[in-house]
């Protein structure tokens, strides 16, 4: 495997925005989707 971590195959990983900066960070979210959005 490299040393990457395996993914389990069938089981939904929540994705959404990780960033605890952000105005729509999702808590929930295991992966991060690129959706954050900031105030400037």
């Amino acid at each position: 495997m490299g040393g990457k971590a395996a993914q389990q195959v069938g089981v939904p990983v929540a994705e959404g925005c990780t960033d605890p900066n952000a105005v729509n960070f999702d808590p929930t979210a295991r992966s991060d989707d690129g959706s954050c959005n900031y105030t400037f």
